[in-house]
């Protein structure tokens, strides 16, 4: 009876903080996802990513924006159970950070 009764309190915990992180994740706000993704993004790897990147073909800030939606679509529909942590606005910031030093180190190479 006890190792039953433990095993009920333990789902019922994981229960409970399950519906916690949902409701913290509803909540919280976005900026990429508040941002519009590309009509028609490409699926690209994270080579082709790169390259793309490298060539000035692919702006890092609107990828996060795309990828972010990406991420945010799939997991709604409950086809991806691998996002622990939604980091959307760190990866813009980055992403905003990285396009600036670029755009500043391509004009200082003129």
């Amino acid at each position: 009876l006890y190792i039953t009764l433990t095993r009920v309190n333990r789902k019922t915990e994981l229960f409970r903080l399950i519906e916690k992180a949902l409701v913290e994740k509803d909540s919280k706000i976005h900026k990429p996802l508040q941002l519009a993704p590309d009509p028609d993004p490409k699926l690209i790897s994270a080579t082709e990513t790169r390259a793309l990147i490298a060539k000035k073909k692919l702006d890092i800030a609107q990828n996060v924006v795309n990828l972010s939606h990406r991420c945010r679509a799939h997991a709604n529909k409950g086809e991806v159970n691998a996002i622990v942590e939604e980091l959307y606005d760190e990866a813009y910031e980055r992403a905003e950070a990285l396009s600036a030093l670029k755009s500043s180190a391509s004009k200082d190479m003129l």
